[in-house]
């Protein structure tokens, strides 16, 4: 019998693993071409692999550790990221079904492929590889840590903080709010007690800071870190909109988003669950207490999920990626305590029709299943992601790891070119679209002159220029035409609507290969 049940579980453990990968196969390399800020990661993740300093020789706001991560996964190829986040999301769920096993829960499995669902929602989870779709992970394991009965768990709870801060600083806010709940709905608080458990969340938060950080310093870019990567991202929050107007603009996003019947729903679960509680729980030994806690401790994750989103301003994709496992996680708290009702049974049918009223307006759901249906016979053929790169191998395959001689301009998406032909950009300032996405970037035009300098020292042998169809500002736009004009041949308009220039005849290219 214990044979036949440790088969089982392994079976379901398997099944998890299996359908996270199926799951997200409509943006795989197999199916999905290059990204936005995904390719950013990736790009930086092969230029540290070639030697280059991240935020001295790569521009960008985010913490270092994903770069770190596609470091790592730059050594298995173009599948190496998916492959990453998919072992990531997947032991979550693995961990989150363990854990709904060992607190006796019903329907484990159902609520184990309802979070895998939700994590990776068309239209939210943002094609995959957003630093959003970790931090909701570690996020959800360190709830799952804090309720548990794990020895030193506040210290392996401080462990996935730590990892939380260093993926996406402001994604810390929901797991401390959860955190806070946890300690001050204890019926006995203890304020020694609670220094304690405060000083091994903190030590467990420096096992993963301190080593960053410190290659960050050995790097020598941690003044460029403490520059670009700024605490929460403040300094690139320059908006006249209050708190209340950003809170409307984001409400306003989960309408259009769809994210409304999945809100009305949690709405419904944590009533009837108060009320099953008040009715009948009170008079049964122990009553429901940790569930209600656990319930009023998702209520103010999910409270400061939005807040989260709200102070960036955002309302769109990816910023909610840490929203939906919560609703699971209330879901299944609220089936345990009203499976008096039986509905357990019932649980793959209800979610699978919240999934579909929310995912129908955006019609996001039947396309991604529609690719993965063509994914069946795409297996053949020559991986979506790789095809992307056909138009430009008779230009860039001869300068493969040269660094500096390929410069992409106002299409953030294309340095996939670079991270595939492993061509260092000339310049660190690669996001390009900040100009738009910012009010009052680079005002005075300083960081632009550089920009050109960097690509006039390298002697970048070729541009592929989008500022045709996506220009920047006019008076620096009148600067980099000129730029071209006077140092560049047009070689090919691309079909994507995007130039490439070649450095012209005469120039001393200067190669620098490492």
């Amino acid at each position: 019998m214990t044979t036949r049940k440790n088969t089982l579980s392994a079976t379901k453990y398997l099944a998890l693993v299996v359908f996270s990968l199926f799951i997200a196969l409509p943006d795989s390399p197999l199916l999905a071409g290059p990204g936005i800020d995904q390719e950013v990661f990736k790009y930086a993740g092969m230029a540290l692999d070639l030697g280059a300093r991240p935020y001295t020789d790569i521009f960008d706001h985010k913490p270092p550790l994903i770069y770190l991560i596609t470091a790592f996964s730059d050594n298995f190829g173009i599948w190496g990221f998916w492959l990453f986040e998919r072992i990531a999301v997947g032991l979550t769920a693995i961990a989150f079904y363990t854990w709904l096993k060992n607190n006796k829960f019903p329907a484990r499995f159902g609520l184990a492929l309802a979070f895998l669902i939700f994590l990776d929602f068309p239209g939210i989870s943002g094609g995959g590889g957003m630093t959003r779709t970790f931090t909701g992970c570690t996020n959800f394991l360190t709830f799952l840590v804090i309720s548990s009965s794990l020895r030193r768990k506040y210290f392996y709870a401080g462990i996935l903080l730590g990892l939380t801060f260093m993926l996406q600083q402001n994604e810390v806010l929901p797991a401390i709010a959860w955190l806070g709940g946890w300690w001050l709905l204890r019926k006995d608080l203890d304020i020694a007690g609670l220094v304690k458990r405060t000083g091994l969340l903190f030590l467990g938060s420096l096992v993963p800071v301190v080593p960053i950080l410190l290659f960050v310093l050995a790097k020598g870019a941690f003044s460029d870190f403490v520059e670009q990567a700024f605490l929460f991202n403040f300094e690139y929050i320059q908006s006249d909109d209050s708190l209340y107007e950003r809170v409307i603009i984001v409400l306003k996003g989960c309408i259009l988003m769809g994210l409304a019947p999945a809100l009305l729903f949690l709405a419904v679960a944590i009533g009837s669950t108060y009320f099953y509680h008040l009715k009948y729980l009170n008079k049964s030994e122990g009553g429901g207490f940790k569930s209600s806690r656990l319930l009023w401790c998702c209520a103010l994750a999910l409270l400061f999920q939005f807040i989260t989103a709200s102070v960036s301003g955002k309302f769109y994709g990816h910023y909610f990626i840490g929203v939906l496992p919560i609703l699971v996680l209330i879901f299944a708290i609220s089936l345990k305590e009203i499976d008096g009702f039986q509905i357990s049974r019932f649980v793959t049918p209800v979610v699978l029709v919240v999934f579909l009223a929310t995912a129908i307006p955006s019609d996001f759901y039947f396309k991604a299943f529609d690719s993965s249906v063509q994914a069946v016979s795409q297996f053949a053929k020559e991986p979506v992601y790789e095809a992307s790169n056909d138009d430009y191998v008779a230009y860039l395959k001869p300068l493969e790891g040269q660094t500096g001689q390929l410069f992409i301009f106002r299409n953030t998406s294309q340095l996939h070119l670079n991270t595939y032909f492993k061509i260092v950009s000339p310049t660190k300032y690669i996001y390009t679209h900040l100009y738009n996405m910012i009010p009052g970037w680079d005002t005075d035009g300083t960081l632009f002159t550089q920009l050109i300098e960097d690509v006039k020292s390298k002697k970048t042998f070729y541009i592929l220029d989008y500022s045709s169809i996506s220009p920047i500002r006019p008076d620096l736009q009148l600067k980099w035409d000129s730029f071209i004009s006077a140092n560049y041949d047009q070689v090919r308009l691309m079909p994507d609507g995007g130039i490439l220039f070649k450095i012209k005849e005469g120039q001393k290219l200067q190669v620098a290969v490492r």
